[in-house]
């Protein structure tokens, strides 16, 4: 019984101490001394840090004998949610070192928000994120991953969430150019549900592949990445180009987001 507790506790510790370092280690700390973190720490996990240290020193009591088996495992499983909080931080913080080199991110005041919904309504393709008017977000925000691709823009606003609402969605529209080049036009969904870069005249050079950002002619900030040229189209029966455009956001997970307040 005595070997099984010391089994269960050496766990407790080699969990925390895995987690603690980790975290350390991703915030710049300086130097770890036998387990402690002696300056540098970010104050982001000072807390969740505390707890977890109190819990080790919990585990070194239980090592003693102390406490039954039963007890250690309810402490791994405590001290596992304390991990997951600390890892939770981390990825945070990172978003926003990431977030921090956007020039549109300097340009407008930013708030940090987590998508906890996504879909479709009808025609509308929405998406809700857990920031609202009490965290100073209006409508008309832009809203962006931390690399800068846009992903749409605040629709509706409630005291503590947003609902977003997608480039995809049937009422988007935003102003947009080619990247590097004076080809501008404005990104929508077409009646046939492509996404598209439209208003381009036929005389314009648009190649697939190109580069479509936000040109900043409307209440979106430019230089926001929006999407790649998929297809061009210059033989359409309209006065302009078929240019379909795939959208970037959707080239990756969307879990976090940063809302450029206007």
């Amino acid at each position: 019984m005595a070997s099984s507790r010391r089994i269960i506790a050496g766990t407790v510790i080699a969990t925390v101490s895995t987690a603690v370092v980790a975290v350390a280690a991703g915030y710049g700390v300086r130097s770890i001394v036998q387990g402690a973190v002696t300056e540098n720490i970010f104050w982001g996990v000072r807390s969740t840090f505390s707890r977890a240290s109190r819990a080790v020193v919990a585990a070194g009591a239980a090592w003693s004998g102390t406490e039954d088996i039963g007890t250690l495992r309810d402490r791994i499983s405590v001290l596992e949610s304390e991990r997951a909080v600390l890892a939770d931080v981390q990825e945070e913080n990172e978003f926003l070192r990431r977030a921090a080199e956007l020039p549109a991110r300097k340009e407008r005041r930013a708030v940090i928000g987590g998508v906890f919904a996504y879909g479709v309504a009808g025609a509308q393709i929405r998406m809700t994120v857990n920031r609202g008017s009490a965290h100073g977000v209006t409508a008309g925000s832009a809203v962006v991953t931390d690399g800068g691709v846009l992903v749409g823009v605040v629709d509706r606003v409630t005291p503590q969430s947003s609902a977003v609402r997608v480039l995809e969605d049937p009422g988007s529209q935003v102003t947009a150019r080619i990247g590097g080049t004076p080809v501008s036009g404005l990104a929508r969904v077409a009646p046939d549900g492509r996404f598209i870069f439209d208003l381009v005249a036929k005389d314009e050079t648009v190649s697939e592949g190109a580069l479509v950002i936000s040109s900043g002619l409307d209440d979106i900030p430019a230089g926001l990445i929006i999407g790649t040229v998929r297809a061009v189209d210059p033989e359409s029966t309209t006065l302009f180009q078929t240019v379909t455009v795939d959208a970037a956001y959707r080239d990756g997970p969307v879990d976090r987001v940063l809302i450029l307040i206007p």
